[in-house]
């Protein structure tokens, strides 16, 4: 089922995205419940997961303009006020 959004001062659309279906739900289920219960996380050394987490959080602020440019689309707010929230 699409979707479509609207940034709330331009009146036009900003994107269309698929909506997640309940198979798709399930989906996302059964992976997360096999991470899990797998247990490679928790099984990690506290070190690795902070690496882990640092790399996720680099990979964001490397993207930090492009997700910026979005947050900015999505809500009409100054570009300026989107990076400081990526940041």
């Amino acid at each position: 089922v699409p979707s479509r959004r609207s940034p709330g001062r331009a009146g036009e659309a900003l994107a269309e995205i698929r909506l997640a279906d309940g198979a798709d739900i399930d989906r996302a289920v059964v992976a997360a419940t096999a991470c899990h219960e797998s247990g490679v996380l928790t099984s990690m050394r506290p070190v690795e997961r902070g690496r882990l987490v640092r790399a996720i959080g680099d990979q964001l602020l490397a993207d930090r303009d492009a997700i910026a440019e979005i947050l900015t689309l999505e809500s009409g707010k100054p570009f300026w006020e989107s990076v400081i929230e990526v940041e």
